[in-house]
């Protein structure tokens, strides 16, 4: 009897032929496998390289707050070396004004102390600076014209001009009165009294 006769296929009469199939199937498993583990690899790198991108990003985004932040402080350092240059500026120019003043009072008409009356009110600027007046920019605003400049036989009344406009503006401090020194030896004005200035030697 043959084995065709039994009923037995090629593979099943042959037990080489079986192992080959394994072998095969084996094979083709393997490859599957592969194939899947270089899918997830390629996965991986994938999301390796989103997350590189993003840290990327970052560091780009945190320089460039930093780089504006840098910028913002030496702006302000600029602005504060600026308002400095111009503080001293200020200072300096106020200082040559002081100068000027002083150089005017010490040169004629101002001393020697005799002359006429129409340059009184230049002569009496000195010993205003020293006794009444606080800044010396109040001297250029007191007014020789007959409703600012009260003379009297013991004293001067001088009164700031309209024109003038005070740093602290306020009804006291425009109607202040500025009373120079006494010119006689029985002073009755109250600040007259307390000063010990010689007009003479000023």
């Amino acid at each position: 009897m043959s084995l065709f006769s039994l009923g037995l296929t090629a593979t099943e009469q042959c037990p080489h032929k079986k192992k080959k199939k394994k072998k095969k199937m084996k094979k083709e498993k393997e490859k599957e496998k592969e194939k899947e583990k270089e899918k997830e690899k390629e996965k991986d790198e994938k999301r390796k390289r989103k997350r590189k991108r993003k840290k990327k990003k970052k560091k780009k985004k945190k320089k460039k707050k930093k780089k504006k932040k840098k910028k913002k402080k030496k702006e302000k350092e600029k602005e504060k070396e600026k308002e400095k240059e111009k503080e001293k500026e200020k200072e300096k120019k106020k200082k040559k004004r002081k100068k000027k003043y002083i150089y005017t009072l010490r040169i004629k008409p101002v001393e020697p102390f005799g002359g006429k009356t129409f340059i009184l009110f230049i002569r009496v600027a000195f010993p205003v600076a020293f006794t009444s007046v606080s800044r010396m920019s109040g001297i250029i605003a007191l007014s020789t014209e007959d409703q600012y400049c009260v003379i009297n036989q013991d004293e001067i009344i001088l009164c700031t001009s309209p024109g003038f406009i005070l740093e602290t503006y306020s009804q006291i401090h425009w109607l202040l009165e500025i009373a120079t020194l006494s010119y006689c030896t029985t002073p009755k004005h109250p600040r007259g009294k307390n000063i010990t200035i010689q007009l003479s030697r000023a």
